[in-house]
């Protein structure tokens, strides 16, 4: 068995052995993900409360589109690396860090000195409409994950860098140690007599994977990436086109990422309250099992897809995305199946007074699989940085969903179905153009707006 296994994994082009070891190991750094993820989750519940677990995730989101402001630069460093060393041609690779280093920590203060007075200002209580915390605790909460926020922004290039050189599991690893950390203590604070408040959360889940970060950066920049290790004197404004080019269209795309994916909960929590937000959470994060395993097949493929593009390898392109698709077939399956056990893992997972809706299931089912077919296609055009079309396509999603979410969700009374049934439709229409160009591409029929 572990004969045919080493064969297996020794079989064929470089890139497809390197992606395919990657892939082994993120299944089983992604295994345990999950189960840290779901335990996270029926803990904290137990530990918040329904309402406050839906106010934490909803905040954290809000927290989340602050990514956006890298203007795509780790994306742009990523690409940049990957081709760099697809010329062998690394010693510019420090020029890049450096900049994009000294680049994002100016952003990181810019959005401090912008954000920490605006929050002050907010009515937090009415934006999610609740009343169960004051609006000074929520402040200080915001200003928690905030603070953290900002270190793990200026943190990230690391992970740009692994991803680079085609070793996405060490960068899952990298999380897993932070999420694992953060469990173990929220568990221990259920065991204790300490008072169980959202700050005290904040503190511990969005501190620690700050410190996860921190730790690798310590240790590869020591390491395997000394020659890589930022400095000062090698930031050159000179090198910020070349990662700017790619990154202010990646940060368009991030953006309408965010607006079509993590306006969900602000939609829902804005209408509804909270607590529907936990509900929808619990779903989402259900069957983002299978966003989770198809993300671990497809994270090799975006640089590998670079090194073929630049190789000019369109045959290994080709039977590549074959077999990827295939794979999407297969997430229909799976959703099938988490869809027919849903009842049982729900009940089992979290509690018989929370009841989830067999409609919205279906949805979310039909959701994850459509994802994951886009997704296909999506990295195999940023891998190869034509993203015009996709930025154009992923803005105009955008613009229509948080509309489409209200006019389903509240006009139509469909509630929360509704919006994750706008967000369903947002994704098809990004399919579709992205499944054009890549067809256009792979058989040299890309001209123009196709092609960019």
């Amino acid at each position: 068995m572990i004969n045919k296994l080493k064969s297996f994994l020794n079989k064929g082009h470089q890139r497809t052995i390197l992606a395919k070891k990657n892939i082994l190991f993120s299944f089983f750094i992604k295994a345990f993900g999950m189960v840290i993820v779901f335990t996270m989750i029926s803990i904290s519940i137990k530990y918040l409360g329904k309402e406050n677990y839906g106010i934490w995730i909803v905040l954290s989101g809000l927290i989340a589109w602050s990514n956006v402001f890298d203007l795509g630069f780790s994306h742009g460093l990523r690409n940049r690396l990957a081709e760099a060393k697809a010329h062998d041609n690394l010693e510019i690779g420090k020029y890049y860090v450096s900049t994009t280093y000294a680049f994002l920590i100016a952003i990181a203060l810019i959005l401090a000195l912008v954000f920490i007075p605006l929050s002050t200002y907010l009515d937090w209580q009415n934006i999610l409409n609740t009343k169960v915390l004051d609006n000074e605790t929520i402040k200080y909460t915001v200003f928690i994950i905030f603070s953290f926020f900002i270190f793990h922004f200026i943190l990230k290039p690391i992970a740009s860098i692994l991803e680079a050189f085609q070793w996405p599991a060490i960068s899952q690893f990298i999380t897993l140690i932070g999420g694992a950390l953060a469990l173990t203590t929220i568990f221990y604070l259920l065991t204790t007599s300490m008072p169980a408040t959202l700050t005290t959360y904040a503190c511990v889940v969005a501190g620690f994977p700050v410190v996860s970060f921190m730790g690798a950066s310590l240790y590869f920049y020591r390491t395997r990436f000394k020659k890589l290790t930022p400095s000062i004197k090698y930031v050159k404004t000179k090198y910020l086109k070349n990662i700017a080019g790619l990154g202010i269209s990646f940060f368009i795309i991030q953006l309408s990422a965010l607006i079509i994916f993590q306006s969900d909960n602000m939609i829902i929590s804005y209408l509804f309250g909270p607590e529907e937000v936990t509900d929808y959470n619990i779903v989402y994060r259900y069957f983002s099992i299978i966003i989770t395993l198809s993300g671990v097949i497809m994270a090799p493929f975006w640089t590998a897809f670079t090194d073929a593009y630049q190789k000019k390898d369109f045959i290994w392109i080709q039977k590549t995305m074959r077999t990827l698709l295939l794979l999407v077939g297969v997430s229909a399956i799976g959703s099938l199946f988490l869809l027919a056990v849903s009842n049982h893992v729900y009940r089992l997972w979290i509690d018989d007074t929370i009841h989830i809706p067999f409609s919205l299931s279906l949805l979310m089912a039909i959701y994850v699989t459509v994802f994951s077919l886009m997704n296909v296609f999506a990295y195999f055009i940023n891998g190869i940085g034509k993203v015009k079309i996709q930025m154009l396509v992923n803005s105009c999603a955008a613009f229509i969903n948080i509309p489409l979410s209200y006019f389903f969700a509240h006009t139509l009374h469909m509630k929360v179905f509704g919006v994750v049934l706008a967000t369903t439709i947002s994704i098809l229409f990004i399919c579709l153009f992205l499944g054009i160009q890549y067809i256009r591409i792979i058989q040299s029929k890309a001209v123009g707006i196709w092609n960019e």
